[in-house]
């Protein structure tokens, strides 16, 4: 199911919502977490009330747009011992605020929350110990989240962030 460009979505998410702390709330509360089929619009996740960690961010993306906070995204996949792509992926939300980052995490189970560090280097070394910890892998790849589109399966995506 598609419901339109990303883009072009304002009028479609009728909830207004003034900092990072009220729609974690939300999402907390009213977004749920499903398994990656194709990419989801922040729209589709709004009113399907679900998506996978990559639809999720899109919709943490496109409200952090809108509140204009400073924000990136985070692409992540594990790697085997030969340092080849091959395990878990996961896309996250990061904002910077007072010089201090924050994770933003709705999705991974046992650690939603915002998450304050001192640096985006201390972030990444606090969210491979989390991810390494529930793996048999040994690495972990970050990438920035970058040239996504709405409807993109998981290899088109995979492959968007790592270029």
């Amino acid at each position: 199911m598609y419901f339109g460009n990303i883009l072009n979505e304002s009028n479609n998410i009728d909830k207004e919502f003034t900092s990072p702390e009220e729609l974690f709330e939300y999402m907390k509360s009213n977004i749920k977490y499903k398994n990656f089929d194709k990419l989801m619009s922040a729209y589709e996740v709004y009113h399907t009330k679900k998506g996978s960690c990559h639809d999720q961010c899109e919709f943490e993306n496109y409200i952090f747009n809108k509140l204009k906070i400073s924000h990136d995204r985070l692409f992540l996949i594990e790697h085997n011992n030969d340092n080849n792509p091959g395990g878990r992926t996961h896309t996250l939300l990061y904002f910077i605020k007072n010089n201090k980052y924050y994770w933003f995490e709705n999705s991974w189970g046992g650690n939603k929350g915002i998450f304050e560090y001192d640096s985006l280097s201390d972030m990444k070394k606090d969210i491979k110990s989390k991810m390494l910890s529930e793996s048999n892998y040994k690495f972990i790849e970050f990438a920035k989240v970058k040239n996504v589109k709405v409807g993109m399966n998981l290899q088109e995506y995979v492959d968007a962030c790592l270029k």
